[in-house]
């Protein structure tokens, strides 16, 4: 059971001949491939090899149903292959987090010009300019470490944005207010922990988020305005459906495809 590119093709070159079923999840897929690969000739290359690689495969789990369809849209697996998606699960919290009202916005994701963390330092400014006492912490190592700080100089932020590093996402969650996020499992348990939630309409995010949580990433004014709602106002906080399985659901679906790739 292969995750992520590298291990996917790894699997698939690594296997024939061996009596082995293979199980491959899908974790997000961009619909443009110039995010991850940087040239129309490169991004070519690379979904050749994975519509090879499905070749090998007995089962493709995608995190999201948005997930499938570029799958499919993209790599053109068989119509035979077993196909289907399954939910991240996420476990409620023993003791339910108890939250008020405040504006400490908080971002963990790499630091990498993927995760569209320039336009966050522009909102927050937006943010910082009416709410004087918000605080925003960018939690997360990269190669864009420097280029981001220097931004948050020229904003004049320097009092109000921390860059700590790497740091233990759940002290980083019960600390916050607000997580704002291109795209990123740590949208679920952000809803877990009782924040507002902040996200691009990309991937399989309109499929954990409401329409009100949805922001395009360079629309800097519309997340200012909804980081101070959701920040302030706990009713306009998103919370999970009450069906989103748990960990241990989640488990068991794939446990059921692993029973049906080995009979």
């Amino acid at each position: 059971h292969s995750h992520l590119s590298f291990a996917d093709l790894a699997v698939a070159g690594g296997s024939p001949g061996l009596p082995v079923a293979i199980v491959t999840t899908e974790h997000g897929i961009a619909r443009d491939d110039l995010v991850y690969h940087g040239t129309r000739w490169r991004s070519r290359v690379r979904a050749l090899a994975h519509t090879a690689r499905l070749r090998r495969a007995d089962a493709l789990i995608a995190v999201s149903r948005s997930t499938l369809d570029v799958v499919r849209e993209k790599w053109h697996p068989a119509a035979h292959l077993r196909a289907e998606v399954i939910l991240n699960g996420v476990d409620p919290l023993v003791v339910p987090a108890h939250r008020s009202p405040g504006l400490h916005v908080v971002s963990l994701a790499r630091l990498a010009p993927e995760k569209g963390l320039d336009h966050l330092l522009e909102a927050f400014a937006l943010v910082a300019h009416r709410h004087p006492d918000a605080r925003l912490t960018v939690a997360g190592t990269g190669p864009l470490q420097q280029q981001l700080q220097g931004q948050v100089d020229r904003l004049g932020l320097s009092d109000q944005v921390v860059m700590p590093g790497f740091v233990d996402a759940g002290e980083v969650l019960s600390a916050g207010d607000v997580l704002v996020q291109n795209c990123s499992y740590s949208l679920l348990d952000a809803q877990v922990h009782g924040l507002g939630v902040v996200a691009s309409p990309v991937g399989g995010n309109p499929e954990l988020l409401p329409s009100h949580c949805l922001v395009p990433a360079t629309a800097h004014h519309r997340i200012a305005e909804a980081v101070i709602e959701q920040g302030l106002n706990l009713e306009a906080r998103p919370v999970l459906d009450h069906g989103w399985p748990t960990v241990a659901a989640m488990c068991e679906l794939i446990a059921t495809t692993y029973t049906w790739v080995a009979s």
